[in-house]
């Protein structure tokens, strides 16, 4: 048995092969990957395991000229699968899946995964071609169930949450705060501007919060800007991080800012920051239009914003009332959901090598 493991992107960009080399590793089944570098030159993309295609494609290109490139990384992907006398794939994103779906179909029926982990346009196009493919899987899985919504109905799909299986449980404390010393953290990519400065425009100059914004994104600059003319003092920005400091960059925080656009793929997903709140047991902030609202409420796990909310306000009401007991309860019962998720998920993928 060997295993190609396909992704249109850096490896070192995308932790969720994890949850599947993992499973592979414990069956001891040799896997390479081939993958797309899209800055266009190498380093420390390569790896003894790491089969790569170097073409520089960035996200705001033309349509057009995306589409070729696609068309010209699965003709590379193609190539090495045929070369490599592969015996089975796992494909990552609908448009890779879309690109290789014909070829995967013919030559793998039965012996190919894949995993879906945002909303592609493709699919308003080739929603029926797409199909056809999860049909001829040995597995299809998503990373939320929110895409459900948008997926076929016909089909059954497996959760793959972004966590592995490791890092489910922990020993962090306890959720606990200071009223009067309240620190809320947006952490990873900022790349939505409106949300964010909803967030500062709403907590700006507030003498009992701070606002710490983790990471870098388009969005970055314009919010420093923002917060420059609004002349707000209790706002920081720290920039890029490594990811073993993300652990102590929310244990200094007690509220994780997820509030999101309202976009089909954004009100679907669930995001890193949602289990990283969830694992460090951190009251959470998201909008009422995502299907993280719908575990925030189920299980208490923070505030639930709508569009015509006052954000400080609804905050200052929830700190007020805040349980502890209540809250860990809630984080228990997610934790333990998520793990037979994860669990699920594992032996569904193993019972595709046995």
């Amino acid at each position: 048995m060997k295993v190609a493991i396909v992704i249109p992107s850096d490896i070192n960009s995308a932790p969720y092969l994890q949850y599947y080399t993992d499973v592979l590793k414990r069956k001891e089944i040799p896997f390479h990957f081939i993958s797309w570098n899209r800055k266009g030159s190498n380093g420390s993309l390569l790896c003894e395991d790491n089969i790569v295609y170097t073409l520089e494609s960035a996200e705001t290109m033309p349509l057009c000229r995306k589409y070729i490139d696609y068309l010209r990384f699965s003709a590379f992907v193609r190539k090495k699968l045929k070369r490599g006398n592969y015996d089975f794939v796992i494909v990552h994103t609908i448009q890779a899946s879309l690109f290789l779906g014909k070829y995967l179909k013919k030559h793998f029926n039965n012996r190919y995964i894949i995993d879906i982990r945002d909303y592609s346009k493709l699919l308003t196009i080739y929603k029926s071609s797409f199909h056809q493919y999860l049909k001829s899987s040995a597995l299809n899985c998503v990373s939320s169930p929110g895409f459900l919504s948008w997926l076929p109905r016909d089909m059954e799909f497996t959760v793959s949450h972004n966590l592995r299986s490791g890092n489910v449980y922990n020993d962090y404390k306890y959720a606990s705060f200071e009223k009067n010393n309240i620190r809320i953290l947006t952490i990873g990519q900022l790349r939505d501007y409106s949300t964010n400065s909803r967030m500062i425009d709403a907590f700006g100059n507030m003498n009992c919060i701070l606002l710490h914004f983790a990471g870098n994104g388009n969005a970055k600059e314009s919010l420093e800007e923002l917060v420059l003319q609004r002349k707000y003092k209790n706002v920081v920005f720290t920039g890029r991080y490594r990811k073993e400091e993300e652990n102590d960059i929310v244990e200094g925080a007690d509220f994780i800012n997820i509030l999101l656009p309202t976009s089909i793929h954004d009100v679907n997903i669930m995001s890193n920051r949602f289990y990283l709140a969830v694992i460090h047991r951190k009251p959470m902030i998201v909008n009422e239009e995502s299907i993280q609202a719908r575990y925030v409420e189920k299980y208490r796990l923070g505030v639930v914003v709508k569009e015509q909310d006052n954000i400080s306000e609804k905050l200052i009401q929830y700190i007020d009332s805040f349980d502890a007991d209540i809250f860990n309860e809630g984080c228990d019962l997610i934790i333990k959901k998520i793990s037979s998720e994860i669990l699920l998920f594992e032996k569904k993928v193993e019972s595709c090598f046995s």
